[in-house]
């Protein structure tokens, strides 16, 4: 279906197939107003976090969203990694939050204001706002996402001056598409909010679950294990083995060399401090840093007392040393 979004001095019209929405710029109508302090004191009140507690404490095979929306919800939600996606997850999040709580407001249009000088359309509400207020506290405190304290909505990406649609240019970082769609199915009256809002908490709760399952797992593997690096031997025997079998081997290489160097700082025999290690470089390509291990002055990590490059599987090493 194409889409078209035509921009005017006092308003946008956004064409979907054919039909066309047009969303007026200037102060707040009484109506948004109206709309706006509704979802604002039902937020107060602990609309959502009543709304997770049920969520949570009701895990019946209840769901009645269609297995397309479904896909399209997992998608969004399996896309978050520790670079990317949380953002854009819980704004669907709240998107989802305030069609479930006031059905005719529009969630294309994040940004409603009472003056002139600043940007916002008449139909429109403050949802960096509501975020920061009421959203974010409640899925950091649930550990649904995790997000910094100012709220997701603090980033510049998702304050552009036109509506959410599939022609919102700014480069949203995470699953797209997948956004796009709840905005659209949201908007059309195809998704339930309700149900799909239940189901998005639950898959996010289990995330969460499964990550600490795995922690657990790994910090009781670890504590098993860590006997065998006791012994020195071992130690290094399984370092070098660890490199030689991997098939990152030149930048496991400078861990494991990075590595060793953490025993002697910690014990603070080191001329100075060891300085955290460096993204891995590209050929000809430094990152302010002259070596993989650097000792530096604590006072100045520009002054450097000593410097180990490690190199793995280079026969041939004169470039690297006059570079």
């Amino acid at each position: 279906m194409e889409s078209k979004l035509e921009i005017y001095s006092n308003r946008s019209v956004l064409h979907i197939g054919d039909n066309q929405y047009e969303y007026h710029e200037g102060v707040q109508s009484k109506e948004a107003e109206a709309r706006y302090k509704e979802i604002e004191e039902k937020l107060k009140n602990g609309f959502f976090t009543e709304f997770v507690e049920i969520a949570l404490s009701t895990f019946d095979d209840d769901c009645t969203i269609l297995p397309e929306d479904k896909a399209k919800l997992d998608s969004l939600i399996d896309s978050i990694t520790s670079e990317v996606g949380r953002a854009v997850v819980a704004l669907s999040i709240m998107q989802l939050l305030l069609k479930t709580i006031n059905k005719d407001q529009s969630i294309r249009l994040h940004k409603g204001g009472s003056k002139n000088a600043n940007f916002g359309w008449k139909e429109g509400i403050s949802m960096r706002s509501l975020d920061k207020r009421y959203v974010t506290p409640v899925l950091r405190s649930y550990e649904l996402i995790k997000l910094n304290n100012d709220g997701f909505m603090m980033t510049r990406t998702l304050a552009e001056n036109y509506p959410y649609s599939s022609l919102y240019k700014a480069a949203i970082r995470g699953e797209r598409n997948s956004w796009i769609y709840v905005v659209d199915a949201l908007e059309s009256g195809k998704l339930e909010p309700k149900e799909a809002l239940k189901y998005c908490i639950r898959r996010l709760h289990c995330k969460t679950e499964n990550f600490k399952k795995q922690t657990e797992e790994c910090s009781t593997l670890l504590k098993k294990k860590l006997n065998y690096f006791n012994n020195k031997r071992q130690t290094l025997k399984f370092l070098s083995e660890w490199v030689k079998n991997s098939d990152y081997s030149a930048r496991l290489f400078e861990i494991t060399i990075h590595s060793l160097f953490h025993y002697p700082n910690e014990i603070e025999i080191l001329a100075g401090e060891l300085k955290p290690l460096a993204q891995m470089r590209s050929a000809n390509k430094k990152h302010k840093n002259v070596g993989d291990i650097e000792i530096v002055s604590p006072k100045n990590s520009r002054v450097i007392y000593e410097s180990w490059d490690a190199k793995y599987g280079k026969p041939y090493l004169r470039e690297e040393l006059e570079e």
